[in-house]
């Protein structure tokens, strides 16, 4: 199966979420890129005001993106209130690499559980590998994840 075979097999969902990640990527890609070249090709007063068109620009991402990572996380947290005492659990595709879990500011507290292949009603299948916390009792914490 190539590429496109595989590409137009996708729901409109993830297609939505994989060219995110892919803007995500170039427009943090390009803005690493260009820092070192701006700053000896500007002045000290011109640096400033592309900074502050950055600064903008952040502040645009979050209003059109909507944080929506995070809003899903919140929504869970409305819709399964009273299931808030309990073990967190996180699944992701297993392509993606392993994960460090950060709660609180502080690495680790999740451990692997298990793996498993999951197929779609398109027949592509995907091997997940799901991570469960530690400790009960997390409640509203936030726990951010980092692929390595």
């Amino acid at each position: 199966m190539n590429i496109t075979s595989k590409y137009r097999s996708l729901s409109v969902q993830a297609k939505a979420a994989l060219w995110f990640t892919i803007c995500s990527f170039l427009q943090k890609g390009i803005s690493f890129i260009t820092v070192p070249i701006f700053t000896r090709l500007m002045s000290t007063e011109e640096y400033g005001t592309y900074t502050v068109y950055l600064s903008w620009l952040q502040i645009l991402t979050i209003m059109t993106s909507l944080y929506l990572f995070n809003g899903v996380y919140d929504n869970a947290m409305a819709k399964y209130e009273k299931q808030r005492d309990e073990y967190i659990c996180f699944a992701y595709p297993s392509h993606y690499g392993e994960a460090v879990f950060s709660v609180g500011g502080f690495e680790g507290g999740f451990r692997e559980v298990a793996k498993f292949y999951y197929t779609n009603e398109s027949g592509y299948n995907e091997q997940y590998t799901v991570y469960c916390s530690d400790n009960p009792c997390l409640g509203d914490t936030r726990v951010k994840v980092i692929y390595v």
